[in-house]
C-alpha cells in the first residue's frame, strides 16, 4: 500500500512539473527555419588572451520536441587555426523561469534600440537577463544582454555576455545569415 501511495505521490509531481512547462522563445526562433540554415557571429572581448573570434551556428534536426544546434568557434592560437563544435539541444518547453540550460534566470530589463546589424543600422528588440553559474565552489554572476531580429536565422542579431564582478564581456555580432532552402 506504501509503495502505490508513494506512486501515486510521484506521478502527481511529475504531473506538476509538466504543467510548468511554457513554450521555449529560442526553439520557436530556430522552427521557422529548415535544417542546414546558419548564422555566423563575430566575437570581440575586452579580456585579455581571446582566443576565438568567430562562433557559426547551424541547426543540424528539428522536430516538435528539441532543435540540436551545432556551435562552431574558430580563431587562431600561436599562428596556427583552432576549430572547436559542440552540439546544443533546445527543447521546446522550458521549465517557467528557466532557460533552456536549466539555468534559473531573472529578467532585468526590455526595450528597442537600432544597432549595426549586417552593414546597417536596424532596429531590433532586446532583453536583459541576469543568472548565476557555478565555477568549481565559485558563483560567477552573469548579466546577459540579447538583440532580436525576425530577419535572420536564429533570430539573435547580436548576445553580449558580461561577468558582473568582473566586468569581462563578450559581444557575438551577426555578421551572415544563410537560410537552408
Amino acid at each position: 500500500m506504501k509503495s502505490y501511495a508513494l506512486a501515486a505521490w510521484a506521478l502527481t509531481l511529475l504531473a506538476g512539473q509538466e504543467s510548468a512547462k511554457v513554450d521555449n522563445a529560442e526553439y520557436r526562433r530556430w522552427s521557422r527555419f529548415k535544417v542546414g540554415s546558419v548564422v555566423k557571429f563575430k566575437i570581440t572581448t575586452n579580456a585579455e588572451g581571446q582566443i576565438d573570434d568567430e562562433l557559426a551556428v547551424s541547426l543540424k534536426s528539428l522536430d516538435n520536441d528539441q532543435a540540436v544546434l551545432v556551435r562552431t568557434f574558430g580563431g587562431v592560437v600561436g599562428g596556427r587555426k583552432r576549430v572547436t563544435s559542440a552540439e546544443r539541444n533546445v527543447p521546446s518547453k522550458v521549465i517557467k523561469g528557466q532557460d533552456a540550460e536549466g539555468r534559473a534566470a531573472k529578467e532585468v530589463g526590455t526595450g528597442e534600440q537600432f544597432i549595426r546589424l549586417l552593414g546597417k543600422m536596424t532596429k531590433c528588440k532586446w532583453v536583459e537577463i541576469e543568472y548565476t553559474v557555478m565555477n568549481g565552489p565559485d558563483e560567477i554572476k552573469m548579466r546577459e544582454k540579447t538583440w532580436l531580429h525576425d530577419s535572420l536565422v536564429g533570430g539573435i542579431a547580436r548576445f553580449e555576455v558580461k561577468r558582473v564582478t568582473s566586468g569581462v564581456t563578450t559581444t557575438y555580432d551577426a555578421s551572415e545569415s544563410t537560410p537552408a532552402k
